[in-house]
């Protein structure tokens, strides 16, 4: 089948290596200033950490318990795998396997980092949780895990065209921040820890857009199979949430 609707150069309105470099750097400082506040200070005992914790465990942070608990329960390890899954499948039928490549080394390179620096840290959670979690505080695998998704979704989207990019970044992106208001508000995440796991996912997605090539071939163009991935990839979230 020819290819009428050529993919978007990566250079294109800001999608380039210089711009991935700098998300990389960005997140780099952002991570370390976290790293050594969190070092050196304690954060948890005092300061934004114990303020913000204090409202959470008090139930005077805004919001709905349940709803928000279903948030976080939608973006679990199981069910983001599976939406991730599901969108790289639907990614490699609707154009190549060259782009299901790129977003699912966002989405992976996202968890690998989380799981080093859990294991490096080694930072507690708060102890007035709303869950019993046996693995570390920082950074927060839920935050990263939704914004890199909704990151790469957009990215990927969005070199379909400009439009369903931006539709996207509006539906998917505060979502994702959601998630990670969701963490803070069960007091199983440090404030701090949310704003790591988001750090780690803007390295993610930059550093794959720095090192992958300028432009993106395929010699397939069906972008409606690529949103029914998405949208599936939704389904499975959202029911899990709401189990």
């Amino acid at each position: 089948m020819p290819n009428n609707a050529a993919p978007l150069p990566a250079t294109h309105l800001g999608l380039s290596r210089p711009f991935g470099w700098v998300l990389v750097v960005i997140s780099l400082v952002a991570l370390a200033c976290l790293y050594g506040w969190i070092v050196l200070t304690h954060p948890e005992t005092f300061g934004l950490d114990s303020r913000i914790h204090d409202l959470a465990s008090r139930g005077a942070l805004p919001g709905r318990g349940r709803a928000l608990a279903a948030v976080s329960e939608g973006t679990n390890t199981g069910p983001l795998s599976v939406a991730s899954v599901a969108v790289a499948a639907g990614i490699g039928v609707a154009f190549s396997m060259r782009r299901a490549a790129v977003f699912a080394s966002m989405v992976g390179l996202s968890a690998l980092t989380v799981t080093v620096l859990k294991a490096v840290v080694a930072r507690s959670r708060p102890d007035a949780g709303a869950e019993v979690l046996a693995s570390f505080a920082w950074p927060s695998g839920h935050s990263a895990g939704a914004l890199t998704f909704a990151l790469a979704v957009t990215v990927t989207l969005y070199r379909i065209g400009p439009k369903p990019g931006l539709v996207a970044a509006i539906g998917f992106i505060p979502a994702a921040l959601l998630v990670g208001y969701s963490r803070i508000f069960l007091s199983v995440h440090w404030f701090s820890d949310v704003v790591a796991g988001f750090a780690v996912s803007v390295f993610a997605v930059g550093l794959v857009l720095a090192v992958q090539t300028k432009r993106v071939s395929t010699d397939r163009h069906r972008p409606v199979i690529a949103y029914g991935a998405v949208l599936v990839a939704v389904s499975v979230m959202v029911t899990t949430g709401l189990r």
